[in-house]
């Protein structure tokens, strides 16, 4: 063999072909590639594999003095022939087949079987250089493709319809989303502004705007379930867990849960809330939530309460405990971060209505509050399931609530505490 390999160059431009053919006709796919947890291990990874794949086309072509010794044997070189033109049909073979499909079948096939094309013919031409360079290319290369054909599996077993099903969403309500997304056209480039923190209210109002009237909120919730089918790709690709996102993302039927007890009608108006969640910018952690809160003068986690949540020490005790995991784990900037609240749950003068030994008494104990906060009357809506302001009216079923009418029909106030976890 000489310094130039004629069959070696055959058979890379053999291989290259219908590389080159896909790359053309599916460039969205080299442009959407998967992004891996561990971003200096994904780039070091491409670095080997960009290093193995240069030097096995070189390689393959050209033989330089001193780095290859010949054939291995006799009728190497036949074998060589033959076995690489069966694995060069096989591969195009599978080209041909799974061209239009992106599954970890075709990924694995067509990155073996150039690996061992490589080392094969390396061994066979006793090719020092080539045989280096495939056993640099063949593990890094397998790993990547797999990683990208993985996801791609998992963004194409999402769907809005499934994600509905998920989050077990009113029935009622899942009919009008999709027949509304079915014949909208969406404005994807404005609702990307809910994934920067400064921008979300700016994007839900030009959402808004462009929908026109929305009586009982169907057209914007249909827009942030739809971009919720992005969030669910940045949660795999941080390999967040889905039970963590089903959660967080089942505040739309919680929200119009909620609305519907208050107004006997299956309607959504709290997207000026879930702007956090579409954002992963507020996560379900247990029976809590937590939002990374950015301000001008810094970040932070905040804390909420679900409607549905188990108020318990232990249950609390756990969701914080998971949560410091959670953000340990996927935002280590926020590692040591401070836990706030703000909510009238932190109201000193709860203190006076309740037992030591109550739920709310407890949460409010591991809080140092700092501010005494504004006076609000959102906690209505939460206490007595209403949004009455005719506080005469207020139901009286629960200790709580007697407690809180009769400090409310006296003049009393309640206030929106601020608070950090001590």
């Amino acid at each position: 063999m000489s310094f130039f390999n004629f069959y070696g160059l055959i058979f890379m431009i053999a291989i290259m072909i219908p590389n080159i053919i896909y790359a053309i006709k599916h460039k969205e796919n080299f442009e959407n590639q998967s992004q891996w947890k561990n971003i200096k291990l994904q780039k070091l990874i491409e670095f080997f594999e960009q290093i193995g794949r240069y030097g096995c086309f070189t390689f393959m072509i050209f033989n330089f003095p001193g780095t290859y010794f010949g054939w291995i044997f006799q009728k190497a070189f036949l074998i060589y022939l033959s076995v690489n033109i069966i694995l060069i049909f096989i591969y195009c073979l599978i080209w041909k087949i799974c061209f239009n499909s992106n599954t970890i079948f075709k990924s694995l096939s067509l990155s073996i079987i150039p690996s061992i094309i490589f080392l094969f013919s390396g061994i066979l031409l006793q090719s020092v250089l080539l045989i280096l360079s495939a056993i640099i290319f063949a593990p890094t290369h397998i790993i990547i493709s797999y990683k990208n054909a993985d996801k791609y599996q998992q963004e194409k077993k999402m769907n809005l319809e499934t994600l509905c099903d998920k989050i077990e969403l009113q029935q009622e309500i899942k009919t009008q989303v999709l027949e509304f997304v079915n014949n909208f056209n969406f404005q994807d480039e404005i609702q990307k502004g809910y994934f920067i923190y400064q921008n979300m209210k700016d994007a839900l109002d030009k959402t808004r705007n462009l929908l026109g009237e929305d009586l009982d909120g169907i057209k914007i919730l249909s827009c942030m379930l739809k971009e919720t089918l992005h969030t669910y790709k940045i949660y795999k690709e941080k390999e967040i867990p889905e039970k963590i996102f089903f959660d967080t993302m089942k505040c739309f039927t919680r929200f119009i849960n909620e609305t519907f007890k208050m107004t006997g009608k299956l309607s959504f108006d709290r997207y000026w809330w879930t702007t956090r969640q579409v954002g992963c910018h507020l996560f379900r952690i247990g029976e809590l939530e937590y939002e990374i809160k950015q301000t001008e003068e810094d970040t932070y986690i905040s804390l909420h309460i679900p409607s549905d949540a188990d108020f318990s020490p232990n249950a609390v005790d756990k969701s914080l405990s998971e949560a410091k995991k959670f953000f340990e784990k996927f935002y280590s900037e926020l590692k040591d971060g401070e836990y706030r609240c703000h909510s009238w749950l932190l109201d000193n003068q709860l203190k006076s209505m309740l037992k030591e030994n109550s739920n709310i008494i407890h949460f409010q104990n591991r809080f140092e509050i700092f501010n005494e906060g504004e006076i609000d009357f959102e906690f209505i809506e939460w206490v007595f399931n209403t949004k009455s302001k005719d506080f005469t009216t207020l139901p009286e079923i629960t200790s709580l609530q007697k407690k809180l009418k009769q400090h409310l029909l006296s003049g009393g106030v309640i206030r929106n505490a601020y608070g950090r976890i001590k």
